[in-house]
């Protein structure tokens, strides 16, 4: 039966010194034990009847003809990873077997395959996977693993060691159903990637980073540009949607010395669809309101007042005749009666602020009324 590779495969930690070659090329054998002369041997996905590609050489790079015509003497070389469905009729169509056949591991610390599907996967040493690799069962990393397309597990990922893909414009695979961890990445430079990791007795982390350019040449990130994002979001029946995020952006073009950065917090209001920038921790360690949420209106203000900002903060261009009451309605009401502070670019008119309750206050003057074409500046501090 023919040496094959592909489902069930054992990464070694370490080379072993010493082993028996196995035949370049194995003869198959008829029901009588005669050289299967002119048989033809099928490959494929065990269960089913995908082809699966198979090598006449152990490097993986010269692909059989599907099916294998074995030679005079019944002889073929064929070389494939994990476990494979291996179909054998003679040269007049009669079926000798079918059966699911798997090749023995490599002897080599750090190994190559190629377009790997395993019902399990164990890596004790390092390997890497020159096309994609995908998982039926449990992935378990001990050491280091890399792949050149998609990685999909479908039940449990374990990992001691890196499971990298350094892979742009690959599609994500769909996460399977019923999964108690996953693992999915098409990451390239200025792409995203998502890691769902579980630890027992030690901490977990996740880690995203960001370079421009490409992986034969990185560059830089630049000012505003994202460097990673936690979001969160949900199904409403119809469709999926971020409803809040974190971000992490770049506050200046990184240079070896300038590694600045902030947090961006973004939330989504009662009745909309559409997240707004709430809070930033910017590069100073300062917390700022930068809320974008309500559009509020005014009255008293004189005709033609022209209001300016948001429920949080804001400005009010004075109209023409204003009285000494100008009253700011909000959008959105508050959740609690709000702290609200207000000034005049006009510093000779003093003013107090009244809050009339979580949708209204009030600015007021002692003066006899506010000068028409006066900005007046507020800023409120609560919660929705």
């Amino acid at each position: 039966m023919a040496w094959l590779l592909l489902f069930l495969i054992v990464l070694p930690g370490a080379a072993l010194a010493q082993s028996l070659l196995p035949n370049a090329k194995q003869t198959f054998l008829d029901q009588n034990g005669s050289p299967l002369v002119g048989g033809k041997v099928y490959t494929y996905v065990p269960g089913t009847t995908t082809f699966v590609t198979t090598y006449s050489d152990s490097a993986l790079t010269i692909a059989n003809t599907d099916p294998v015509v074995l030679d005079s003497a019944g002889r073929a070389a064929i070389w494939a990873t994990g476990n494979v469905r291996e179909v054998v009729y003679d040269q007049f169509g009669n079926l000798q077997w079918d059966a699911v056949t798997a090749a023995p591991p490599s002897n080599s610390s750090s190994p190559t395959f190629q377009n790997v599907t395993a019902s399990a996967l164990t890596v004790n040493g390092n390997g890497s996977v020159t096309g994609a690799l995908t998982v039926g069962g449990a992935l378990n990393l001990g050491s280091g693993l890399s792949a050149g397309g998609a990685i999909s597990a479908a039940t449990n990922l374990t990992m001691q060691g890196t499971l990298s893909n350094n892979m742009s414009g690959v599609a994500l695979p769909v996460l399977p159903s019923g999964s108690s961890a996953d693992f999915v990445s098409a990451p390239g430079t200025g792409n995203w990637s998502a890691y769902l990791v579980y630890n027992v007795g030690n901490w977990g982390g996740m880690q995203v980073y960001r370079a421009n350019g490409s992986w034969s040449g990185l560059a830089a990130v630049n000012a505003n540009q994202v460097l990673g994002t936690v979001d969160f979001g949900g199904y409403d029946g119809g469709s999926w949607s971020t409803a809040a995020a974190v971000h992490g952006l770049a506050s200046d073009t990184w240079t070896a010395s300038d590694h600045s950065a902030e947090l961006h917090f973004i939330v989504t209001p009662p009745g909309m669809t559409t997240p707004l920038s709430a809070w930033e921790i910017g590069n100073g360690g300062h917390f700022l309101s930068t809320t974008t949420i309500g559009k509020p209106t005014v009255s008293g203000c004189g005709g033609g007042a022209l209001p300016a900002g948001t429920d949080s903060v804001g400005l009010i261009q004075l109209g023409s005749t204003p009285s000494n009451s100008c009253t700011v309605s909000f959008e959105f009401t508050w959740a609690n009666e709000p702290t609200c502070l207000a000034s005049d670019d006009d510093t000779s008119v003093p003013i107090e602020v009244q809050v009339l309750s979580g949708s209204q206050f009030v600015i007021k003057t002692s003066a006899s009324a506010f000068g028409a074409g006066d900005v007046l500046h507020y800023v409120c501090f609560g919660f929705f």
